[in-house]
């Protein structure tokens, strides 16, 4: 019996594949893959009590802020970065690790952050390759401390467009951190849970 070819589906797909059973797991080569899982920079742990030969700091391209969910009741946002030069960060079992360039990285948007990144983070065209380095811990008084950052950005940015599912802004393609095996998610400077 002849093969109707409007109704049957291909013996290969784009790539080359086989049938499903046959098609390897991982991403076929048109397409970009997408980061589902993210780490987390936490100044203190990632960078303050490294020692000073193992200190990096967070370099890549900002490609978003997004909301994360509450600590503690207290609302908050992360950026989202993709790492450009290797950094270190905690995984969900709250070990620092080393990522390689091309990881994506969520850092929480304090003040500091918010107010000298967030129309960098949120440009409609273009993405920026930003450093976020630790500088210091200051007391902001009620028993509460925050970090200071040395911020820089490179000044020719790179079309949104490039980073594919990841650059698109308002929510979409979000993957937040997920919280620690029986934690909740949260994220201050002080309540990151990995």
């Amino acid at each position: 019996m002849a093969k109707d070819s409007k109704h049957t589906a291909p013996e290969v797909n784009a790539n080359g594949n086989g049938t499903p059973e046959e098609t390897p797991a991982a991403t076929p080569s048109r397409f970009q893959q997408i980061a589902t899982e993210r780490f987390m920079f936490n100044a203190q742990k990632c960078y303050a009590d490294l020692p000073a030969a193992q200190r990096l700091p967070l370099v890549g391209y900002l490609l978003n802020m997004i909301p994360m969910p509450p600590i503690k009741g207290r609302e908050w946002e992360a950026c989202v970065v993709r790492t450009t030069e290797p950094c270190n960060v905690v995984n969900r079992e709250k070990q620092v690790i080393k990522v390689d360039a091309g990881s994506e990285v969520l850092i929480p948007a304090t003040d500091q952050i918010s107010r000298f990144l967030a129309k960098a983070a949120t440009h409609p065209g273009m993405v920026f390759e930003v450093s976020i380095r630790p500088n210091k811990k200051i007391d902001i008084g009620g028993g509460q401390t925050m970090w200071t950052y040395d911020l820089g950005a490179n000044p020719r940015p790179i079309p949104r467009t490039k980073f594919g599912v990841a650059g698109l802004l308002e929510g979409a393609g979000d993957a937040p951190a997920l919280p620690a095996a029986g934690g909740e998610a949260a994220a201050g400077d002080d309540d990151i849970p990995f």
